[in-house]
């Protein structure tokens, strides 16, 4: 906990006050104004999944199937891994400068993708011997490789997966604990192929 009450900065003791302000938020939905897409996936029919914070509404395709309250938070919407998927539109050009993506995730098999852009590379996905996740985004220029970690993911628990590109490192995150890391020695941009 820290010490937020009275607001605005608190007074120096962490007490009644600061709890008292931390609880006024309980069950409230977070507004981030950073987020250019958010699929909460809690629909329960259809074959739409619509973005919360933009216009970015997935179309889905195959037989996938509405889990409206067996999400990791609220809904999922469970893929059979062959044929179905949700296609978004363009939401983010990976090499337009720094960027992060996030999902919850369960199940799955190797070899298997999670996110990737049409005609382009494979954002997030497990490798296809352990199922560790990794990324196959990589920066421009000589030694572009793809980043892997070697922390599985398709053990059939829930995990918050993510990537972030911060100009100078590809970082993974698995469970909001990093998982890989690469460093480029200068600032770049990312290949979206």
């Amino acid at each position: 906990m820290t010490d937020v009450g009275p607001a605005p900065w608190g007074d120096g003791v962490v007490d009644e006050a600061d709890l008292e302000i931390l609880m006024s938020y309980w069950g409230q939905e977070v507004e981030d104004p950073t987020l250019i897409a958010h699929w909460k996936l809690d629909e329960t029919e259809g074959d739409i999944a619509f973005d919360s914070v933009g216009e970015n509404d997935g179309t889905l395709y195959g037989e996938p199937l509405w889990l409206p309250i067996d999400g990791r938070i609220d809904g999922a919407l469970e893929l059979d891994g062959i044929d179905d998927y949700m296609s978004a539109p363009f939401v983010l050009n990976p090499t337009s400068g720094k960027f992060r993506v996030f999902a919850w995730v369960k199940g799955g098999a190797p070899g298997q993708t999670i996110i990737s852009q049409a005609n382009g590379a494979n954002w997030l996905l497990a490798d296809s011997s352990e199922g560790y996740l990794m990324t196959e985004l990589k920066v421009i220029g000589r030694g572009a490789a793809a980043v892997a970690s070697q922390t599985v993911i398709t053990d059939g628990y829930w995990h918050r997966i993510g990537f972030v590109w911060d100009g100078f490192n590809r970082i993974i995150y698995v469970d909001d604990i990093e998982a890989a890391k690469d460093t480029q020695y200068t600032q770049t941009s990312m290949e979206s192929y």
